[in-house]
């Protein structure tokens, strides 16, 4: 049992790190919910240490203004984040830090740096503020809080000469460098993890729209049901290599079209005739070499432009009827069936019109088809 628990621990101690990892690679975001959940936590520990120093100091106030905050944010980080009560939680976050910063300034020192959190709050209501409120933008809503937090800030420097010191902290010079240190690293502290935190989200949305673009550009190119280059993009990419071509340079194309693909579609159906499609799909891409250009032409119909005299060609489109002649495709009702198809091979020279040569290859599929089927016509 005691194993079997410290296993456990090790494997979620290992699906944090690797989450981590994530995060910091930019592959992934910190959840909404989690990531106010770790604020407040973090709040939580930066108050317990206020709650020290102010006991220290006999600042009574301070100290069990620390105290209920401290349990106050770990009810916020625990059961309101858990909960979905994010735009509350930053409410309740401004308030308490503004709060906070100006009963501490007031109550013991300016000197030591409470006032600085309010700058710091300013990146962070930027941050935070993802979502609408009401009716309120969330670009508005941020700059409605770092309003309040410049007035806040104005207002307490305002007050601070004219307010009557009720607690004598004159004595604790030492310390008060101490708070002062300690205020100003943990504000750096915040601008750098919500700088870090805004850059890995860019860097990660960055990546989004990369693969989406990627995504949308291959689905333009791309049968969506085969995969192959669809008609338009390999007509594009053979254009462009015939403009590169040089005078010693032989393509040929293949037109090759599934004999009886319509009996196939009315005995089995749809949904069968589409994994014929697909299987033959399969056989062209293990076959084609590297340099040829492959796609399915419309209908059953698939069309290859490969580099090579007519009799090399002819050969890899022998052995592409050769695999589907000898793959075994299951119907509905649990038989398998066959099926052959015909191709038409035609060779493409420097200076030749690319739809002659298709229509060349084309006749010589149609040949093949009127002759017999289940075959390839290089000749005619």
């Amino acid at each position: 049992m005691k194993e079997a628990e410290e296993l456990a621990k090790g494997r979620k101690t290992k699906r944090l790190f690797h989450a981590v990892r994530q995060v910091l690679e930019g592959k992934r975001l910190i959840e909404d919910a989690a990531k106010y959940k770790i604020i407040c936590v973090g709040a939580a520990l930066i108050h317990v240490v206020f709650a020290i120093c102010m006991y220290i100091m006999h600042v009574d106030i301070m100290f069990y203004y620390n105290l209920v905050i401290v349990a106050s944010y770990f009810f916020m980080g625990f059961s309101m984040s858990a909960k979905g009560k994010l735009t509350t939680i930053l409410f309740l976050l401004f308030i308490e830090i503004e709060l906070h910063s100006a009963l501490a300034t007031c109550l013991t020192d300016m000197d030591f740096g409470f006032m600085l959190y309010t700058v710091s709050l300013v990146p962070m209501a930027f941050y935070l503020s993802n979502r609408p409120v009401g009716k309120i933008g969330h670009t508005k809503f941020a700059v409605y809080l770092s309003f309040f937090v410049i007035v806040t800030y104005l207002a307490v420097t305002a007050i601070y000469p004219r307010v009557d010191k009720i607690y004598d902290v004159s004595g604790y010079n030492s310390m008060g460098v101490g708070i002062r240190y300690f205020n100003v690293f943990i504000a750096f502290l915040l601008q750098i993890s919500f700088s870090l935190l805004f850059a890995l989200e860019k860097e990660y949305m960055s990546g989004l729209l990369t693969n989406e673009n990627v995504k949308l550009s291959e689905d333009a190119s791309h049968d969506p049901l085969t995969r192959l280059w669809n008609r338009r993009s390999l007509t594009n990419a053979v254009n462009e290599a015939i403009n590169t071509m040089e005078r010693i340079q032989v393509f040929s194309i293949v037109m090759m079209d599934i004999d009886d693909f319509k009996h196939v579609n009315d005995t089995f159906g749809h949904d069968v005739g589409d994994v014929v499609l697909v299987g033959l799909a399969d056989i062209i891409r293990d076959e084609v070499r590297a340099g040829d250009y492959s796609c399915r032409w419309g209908g059953e119909e698939f069309l290859l432009f490969a580099n090579g005299p007519r009799n090399e060609v002819q050969s890899v489109a022998e052995r592409i009827l050769e695999r589907l002649r000898n793959t075994q495709f299951e119907d509905k009702k649990g038989g398998t069936f066959s099926v052959t198809l015909t191709a038409g091979v035609a060779e493409f020279r420097y200076g030749a019109q690319l739809r002659n040569v298709i229509d060349a290859a084309d006749k010589r599929l149609y040949y093949g088809k009127t002759h017999g089927k289940n075959q390839v016509v290089s000749a005619s």
